[in-house]
């Protein structure tokens, strides 16, 4: 084997072995798993792909599929309760969040991936934005 063919063998390995690195990092994510959102970096306020929503009334779950996350968005963003939005602040970091929720989102011809997650109080949720949340290294699944 001459030098060049040796170094396109090398590539071809460390290129497979990249390949089978990122295969094992991907994690099917489901309704009913948890999020664990890291603690915030030094000198961070907030978060990059992490906002939290509160709602001014109980939301009617009636049509709410427990097991899929189905009618969850509907539910809680019905238009019939004032709904505010915010990032999440670091106070709430460092801590895990069922998904109630999961909802692809075209926006300019790109989707966005997002979970969205119970706290401990019914009025709010934690929208994640899974794609800048991971990028960004704030969450991670457990």
């Amino acid at each position: 084997m001459d030098k060049k063919s040796i170094k396109l063998f090398l590539f071809f390995i460390v290129l497979g072995y990249f390949q089978f690195a990122s295969a094992q990092i991907q994690k099917n994510i489901s309704v009913g798993d948890y999020i664990y959102v890291k603690p915030c970096k030094p000198k961070q306020d907030d978060f990059n792909g992490i906002d939290i929503y509160s709602r001014t009334n109980a939301m009617d779950k009636s049509h709410v599929d427990s097991i899929t996350g189905d009618g969850f968005y509907e539910a809680f963003f019905d238009g019939k309760s004032s709904v505010e939005g915010k990032r999440l602040p670091c106070i709430m970091s460092n801590r895990k969040y069922k998904i109630a929720a999961l909802q692809e989102v075209e926006d300019e011809g790109k989707i966005r991936r997002i979970a969205i997650c119970y706290t401990s109080y019914y009025l709010n949720v934690i929208w994640v934005e899974i794609d800048v949340a991971l990028k960004s290294n704030e969450i991670e699944f457990r």
